[in-house]
């Protein structure tokens, strides 16, 4: 049922879609060049670079300030990969073939249209008409002209958007502070992993000594992995009910199922190995992109038989040393060793990882850094849960504005 006032329509009706490039440029002229990465997942533009119109050939797709730009392809259309247009140098802007322009007309506010682009329906009706190929899938320009819906009076469509853009800015300021707290974070990682800051209670020496990968305090034993660690080869047999486990780089180990959504491990995981909690397991093959995890949030779980799994003494605070192999530095170290490893190509089996070396604080500096890096970790986790619940709002919200089923005050 359409709302008082509302009249249906297709959206080739109120919007020109993929409409000429303009002709009254010179080849000396400056323009916004957007790639498919420059634009953000969720909406918005994510960077602009600037090229001269020389640069840019006939071929590319060629877009005004305040069109909008919707991915065609997959998975980035379903993604929601799309933005208006705005902040364009001399006006104009091109970019990759693979976005579709949709431009206003007198019928409607171009930013009620973005938000209709934006919307679960709009983007699954869009999905279930791309054609192609698996893995070439695109929505076609007829989609997009014949899409139906209704359309309110533009002094609607005004208010509606003005709501939604109030909504986008709330979720942008969570965004610039979890950036902040993210920054603050791996500057204090930088600081304290390093002994570069420290407590005062526990300093001995001021004095750095000189490793290969940096200054580390006099006072921080600089020992070989093989000295506070051991690796463990637990196999599951024929345990059962044991979640399978995967490494990420910024996750640390996650349930397989859920992160991939589907199986990517072997049916038969008699010969996985078993990860105990407050044991660590790295990705043997890909370690150097800091693929290492520690287990807490489970008391076991599986992991591949190509992993490599280990255990700490109880000269390790387990939190810190995960902490430090986060870090930068130890990527770099990972990769350092893991092109000179001679055992087997593109791997670090457990011989080499023993040899790698930490500067290691007392127990009790250990717990102190950990504890201070978890309280931040405890911050962004709690900004990034309120940004969530923000754009469920804000779904939830564009579901029944754009339909009408909650009308604004005009």
């Amino acid at each position: 049922m359409v709302p008082d006032g509302w009249i249906e329509t297709r959206l080739g009706n109120v919007v020109e879609v993929n409409p000429r490039r303009a002709n009254n440029l010179s080849p000396e002229d400056q323009v916004t060049f957007l790639a498919m990465p420059d634009v953000a997942v969720g909406g918005g533009i994510a960077n602009r670079q600037v090229r001269d119109l020389s640069e840019v050939n006939n071929g590319y797709t060629a877009f005004r300030e305040k069109d909008v730009l919707i991915a065609k392809i997959t998975p980035c259309f379903e993604n929601c990969k799309g933005a208006i247009a705005t902040g364009l140098t001399n006006g104009y802007g091109f970019g990759s073939t693979e976005f579709h322009v949709l431009r206003a007309t007198e019928k409607c506010d171009i930013h009620f249209i973005y938000y209709l682009t934006m919307s679960h329906h709009f983007r699954g009706r869009g999905a279930a008409n791309m054609t192609g190929s698996a893995g070439q899938k695109r929505v076609p320009t007829d989609f997009i002209r014949a899409y139906h819906f209704a359309l309110p009076p533009l002094i609607e469509q005004h208010r509606i958007s003005q709501t939604l853009f109030t909504w986008d800015r709330a979720i942008e300021q969570a965004s610039r502070l979890i950036s902040a707290k993210t920054r603050i974070k791996k500057a204090l990682m930088q600081q304290l992993l390093t002994g570069k800051r420290r407590f005062k209670e526990f300093v001995k020496s001021t004095v750095m000594i000189d490793t290969h990968f940096g200054l580390v305090p006099e006072d921080w034993p600089y020992i070989k992995m093989s000295q506070v660690a051991r690796e463990v080869s637990e196999r599951n047999g024929k345990r059962n009910s044991i979640p399978v486990l995967s490494c990420t780089k910024y996750d640390g180990l996650v349930d397989s199922l859920k992160y991939f959504g589907k199986q990517i491990f072997s049916d038969d995981t008699s010969n996985y190995k078993l990860v105990r909690r407050g044991q660590f397991a790295y990705a043997t093959n890909h370690i150097e992109e800091g693929s290492i995890g520690l287990l807490t949030h489970l008391e076991a779980g599986l992991v591949s038989p190509m992993y490599t799994a280990f255990e700490t003494n109880d000269k390790v605070h387990a939190p810190f040393l995960y902490a430090l192999f986060k870090t930068e530095l130890y990527r770099h170290i990972f990769q350092v060793n893991t092109n000179a490893s001679i055992n087997r190509r593109g791997s670090l089996r457990w011989k080499q990882f023993a040899e790698i070396r930490v500067a290691l604080p007392s127990l009790d500096e250990q717990k102190n850094i950990a504890s201070v890096l978890a309280a931040v970790d405890a911050e962004i986790n709690l900004l990034c849960q309120r940004m969530g619940r923000l754009k469920e709002q804000k779904r939830g919200l564009m579901q029944k504005l754009l339909t009408g089923k909650v009308r604004v005050k005009v």
